[in-house]
């Protein structure tokens, strides 16, 4: 009879190879085919790291003049990387600056292009349309789009979804004010459809702030031809339509030449131009078409008019931008948070002086 010693060697690890082995033997010397053993491996996993990098934000402002009797105007282009804590990196003037000079155009974006509508170059109203796309901080080739159905200038613009508004302005062709409103749709690639004619403003605006929440559109303040004025009209939104307006709690000041824009449940107004000046923001509630009582907060700094300058949001902060009397090149920044307006803090001054500029956040 045969006796069967079996002997099992241990395993050995050296460096990235495993080493096992399976020594099967008997007393007569024969190895058993059937003690033999082949080991098995499993692959180690394969480890993906998602990258840390955050899409980085900028700023773009767009042409614009400097003071007193419309010149110089501009055509130049800036751009200006936002930190994470909510700071202005520095201006980059762009390769690609806007067809023509001019200021007081109409202005709106989406996520990818900047719009600009009409404005005024000195020697008249303008119904020229343009857009540009905005890519990591670098304004493209600006494209020339369908004009505007009338020259313009101080015709305010908001994007509401799918449908840009442009509403008022003067037409120095016909020497007139106007209360026009036109709508147009984005078709998503920084081109504009038909300008469509709909409900007009219940009286003639120039200078007017146009901002939207998305279901409404409120006009704020504006020049009526012969004064400033504190009315806020809520405009209806149905597609590209305006199906009414509607008068809502007007504002505590008369106001022309003022910067606003809508975030997040708020209507926020900064400055303007009535008898000597206002530095003073104001803030009101805006839901479902209702604006509430109107408050202040902290002033934007610089002197006693802040007049034509303009104002954009992103994330958790305000930013306000150029002006015609002051340090024109002027840029500032300050928390938000519903009804409150944080401290203002300088940012980098942009490098033209650039009044009744248009901008937009990409």
């Amino acid at each position: 009879m045969t006796r069967t010693l079996r002997v099992f060697a241990g395993l050995a690890l050296s460096g990235a190879a495993l080493l096992p082995a399976l020594i099967g033997c008997t007393t007569s010397g024969r190895t058993s085919a059937t003690q033999e053993r082949t080991p098995t491996y499993t692959a180690s996993p394969t480890w993906t790291v998602a990258p840390t990098n955050t899409p980085k934000s900028y700023v773009v402002v767009a042409g614009g003049y400097t003071s007193g009797a419309f010149s110089p105007f501009y055509s130049t282009v800036y751009a200006a990387e936002i930190a994470s804590n909510g700071s202005l990196v520095g201006w980059i003037q762009q390769a690609n600056a806007l067809p023509d000079l001019g200021a007081y155009r109409g202005y709106f974006s989406d996520a990818s292009y900047l719009y600009v509508v009409g404005g005024w170059s000195g020697g008249g109203s303008s119904s020229a349309v343009y857009s540009a796309s905005v890519a990591a901080g670098v304004v493209g080739v600006w494209n020339t789009l369908a004009a505007y159905p009338q020259p313009v200038y101080g015709g305010y613009a908001a994007r509401a979804g799918g449908f840009a508004f442009v509403a008022g302005g003067y037409n120095s062709s016909t020497y007139s004010y106007s209360s026009s409103v036109y709508s147009a749709s984005l078709n998503g690639s920084g081109g504009l459809g038909a300008w469509n004619s709909t409900t007009a403003l219940p009286a003639i605006r120039w200078g007017a702030s146009i901002v939207s929440d998305g279901s409404y559109l409120y006009a704020i303040g504006g020049w009526n031809s012969s004064a400033a004025t504190n009315t806020v009209y809520v405009g209806t939104i149905s597609g590209g339509n305006v199906t009414s307006w509607a008068a809502g709690n007007p504002v505590p000041a008369l106001l022309t030449g003022q910067a606003a824009v809508y975030r997040s449940g708020y209507l926020y107004v900064f400055g303007g131009d009535q008898a000597g000046g206002y530095t003073t923001t104001y803030i009101a509630s805006a839901s479902g078409g209702n604006v509430g009582t109107w408050f202040t907060s902290n002033p934007v700094p610089g002197g006693t008019n802040v007049y034509s300058g303009i104002a954009v949001t992103h994330g958790g902060f305000l930013y306000y931008l150029g002006r015609t009397f002051g340090p024109r090149s002027a840029a500032y920044s300050a928390t938000v948070n519903g009804a409150s307006v944080g401290g203002w803090n300088s940012e980098p001054q942009i490098t033209d002086p650039l009044g009744a500029t248009s901008a937009g956040v990409f």
